[in-house]
C-alpha cells in the first residue's frame, strides 16, 4: 500500500499532465481563433491595436533629456505610420 504523499505526489502529477494535455489541445484552436481575427481585422483596427494614433505624453513626470527626446521620436514615429497607413488605405480603395 502506498503512503500518504507518495498518493498525492501522484495525484498532483496526474492534475499537471492533465493540465498540459489541456493546453495542448487548446493551444492550436486558440491560434486559429487569433489569426482568423487578425485577417477580419481592418487596417485602422491594426494600426490602433499596434498604438498608432495615440499620442504619448509630452511631459514626462521625471522630465530629463533623454525621456524627452525618446518621448519625441515616438511621437513622429507614429506620425509617420499614420501617414503611411492613409496612403496604403488610399491606394487599396483606388484600385
Amino acid at each position: 500500500m502506498l503512503s500518504q504523499p507518495t498518493k498525492t505526489l501522484n495525484a498532483t502529477e496526474e492534475q499537471g499532465r492533465q493540465f498540459v494535455r489541456g493546453w495542448e489541445i487548446a493551444g492550436p484552436v486558440m491560434q486559429q481563433l487569433r489569426e482568423e481575427r487578425l485577417r477580419r481585422m481592418s487596417e485602422s483596427e491594426g494600426a490602433k491595436m499596434l498604438g498608432a494614433g495615440h499620442t504619448p505624453q509630452l511631459e514626462v513626470p521625471e522630465a530629463n533629456g533623454l525621456a524627452i527626446w525618446q518621448s519625441w521620436m515616438m511621437r513622429l514615429r507614429i506620425q509617420q505610420l499614420d501617414r503611411k497607413a492613409s496612403s496604403v488605405s488610399r491606394s487599396v480603395t483606388a484600385n
